[in-house]
Parts: C-alpha cells; sequence; structure tokens
C-alpha cells in the first residue's frame, strides 16, 4: 500500500528520527 501524502517511512534508525521530525507534523502516521 503506497504511503500517504507527506508521509515517509523510513526503514533506518537515523533516517526514522530525522523523517519523524518533519512527519509529526504534516500528518499522522499510522503504523
Amino acid at each position: 500500500m503506497p504511503n500517504p501524502p507527506g508521509c515517509t517511512y523510513a526503514n533506518t534508525i537515523e533516517e526514522r528520527i530525522r523523517v519523524v521530525q518533519q512527519t509529526v507534523r504534516d500528518c499522522a502516521c499510522s503504523v
């Protein structure tokens, strides 16, 4: 299933932390 617009799911922890900071205010990503 494609990710919602503005949401990015990262595989690596470093990437994940970085993405969360941007994504959390753009949209709520449910995993």
